[in-house]
């Protein structure tokens, strides 16, 4: 199952270039459609550039009807201005003049004459120079960006919607459990009245009327469809509510506990941010101010700790990893880099460093502001962040590219499988 942010259909993204002479300008726009179907208008002089663009637009956008346009006004007169053909010019003119005397016709409209024959005038193909692509180029990317935060912001506002519609199904699904246990018994009973009018009571065969009734009231019996119900609200709800942020190791981690229940356990980190949405104290993480964070840090409670954003601290408190020694089971991290790293120096051997790597830096955006969960200023700063992280990607252990969450989620399977089995075997 590919578990992925929530994209509206409809999109709408614009940039534009004002510079020194010239003015290019990038629009693009979506509707539904199941299919990718694009549409790109562009300039003449940029016609050699369409199979690239294409390209990207493929890569970089989604499933819809697209209609991308580029347009662009260079203020250089002589861009497009007609070059004459002197040398065959002259020569057209002789030879009418030569003609014109021989034959005693006038000679005054032989240059207007001239100047209609083949090839004397031509008009040179627009082309564009690299510098005025690459800015075509640069406008043509903000654009993507904006039309992508679009999507990704409706999108979020249908994630909201639908979830809300999901919870209201089952809260009334609640209810109608409440009031089914009194729908059997008042079946029962108005059946037996009526039994009892049409027939008297007395002439009702009781055995075979209990035998009907359980027929009947089975036929009634919606237990089967509640637990689908339930079930399926359930599944839907965590599919919305697992969209996967940043490079995706949360939610590769979250897979990783589920299925190795039995084996593996998560060390939760203690951190000085404040809580996001629904997290839970000494459940997502152990919440403290950074004066108490340094405190412990003072009195060497943490096996590792860092200052990931400027002011905000994370790390692994020594007691967290013994909790999970104790309790026999393999201790998960879910690690900034350098945390990640100097975990591995100290226990060398005996722990697996996987670096999760999203698509790229683009991807890394959009899932960062799918979450809604950071201010502009935030995002910027975890964007960088990542960006100078990924220059340590060498130095651990496995390189994991989460380019389908469905496919590293296996591949992670595969990587903690092996892992063990050796640190069985040792």
């Amino acid at each position: 199952m590919n578990i992925l942010t929530i994209l509206s259909m409809t999109g709408y993204g614009i940039a534009n270039y004002d510079g020194e002479g010239s003015h290019f300008s990038v629009e693009i726009k979506s509707l539904n459609s199941k299919f990718f179907d694009l549409s790109l208008r562009l300039p003449k002089e940029f016609s050699d550039k369409e199979l690239l663009l294409r390209n990207e637009c493929s890569k970089l956008l989604e499933r819809g009807k697209v209609n991308v346009n580029i347009s662009s006004d260079i203020e250089n007169p002589l861009a497009k201005a007609a070059k004459i053909n002197k040398v065959l010019l002259k020569h057209y003119y002789t030879e009418l003049k030569t003609v014109a005397e021989e034959l005693g016709e006038p000679t005054t409209n032989l240059l207007k004459t001239a100047l209609t024959l083949p090839e004397v005038i031509s008009y040179a193909e627009a082309v564009a120079d690299e510098g005025e692509w690459e800015k075509v180029y640069a406008v043509f990317l903000r654009a993507i960006e904006q039309f992508n935060k679009f999507r990704v912001d409706e999108g979020e506002v249908l994630k909201n919607d639908l979830l809300q519609r999901a919870k209201s199904i089952m809260e009334l699904q609640t209810i109608v459990e409440e009031k089914e246990t009194d729908r059997i018994p008042l079946i029962r009973e108005k059946l037996a009245g009526y039994l009892d009018k049409a027939v008297g009571k007395d002439n009702v065969d009781q055995n075979r009327f209990e035998q009907e009734l359980i027929y009947y009231i089975d036929k009634l019996d919606i237990t089967e469809e509640k637990v689908r119900l339930r079930s399926h609200c359930n599944y839907f709800i965590k599919a919305l509510d697992a969209a996967p942020s940043g490079a995706g190791k949360t939610t590769i981690v979250k897979h990783l506990l589920n299925k190795y229940s039995e084996k593996l356990s998560f060390s939760i980190s203690a951190s000085t941010r404040k809580p996001r949405g629904d997290e839970v104290d000494g459940k997502d993480y152990y919440f403290m101010t950074k004066e108490k964070f340094l405190h412990r840090v003072a009195n060497q409670e943490f096996v590792e700790f860092e200052e990931v954003y400027s002011g905000t601290f994370y790390g692994t408190l020594n007691m967290e990893i013994e909790r999970i020694w104790k309790s026999g089971k393999h201790v998960v991290f879910d690690l900034d880099v350098i945390g990640g790293l100097r975990l591995k120096k100290k226990f060398e051997q005996q722990a697996l460093s996987i670096f999760v790597q999203p698509p790229s830096l683009i991807e890394l955006e959009k899932r960062l502001r799918g979450r809604g969960t950071d201010s502009e200023d935030k995002l910027k700063e975890r964007i960088a962040k990542a960006e100078n992280e990924l220059i340590f990607a060498k130095d651990f252990d496995v390189i994991l590219h989460n380019d389908s969450l469905e496919q590293a989620c296996a591949e992670a399977d595969e990587l903690i499988e092996k892992f063990l089995e050796i640190g069985i075997e040792k």
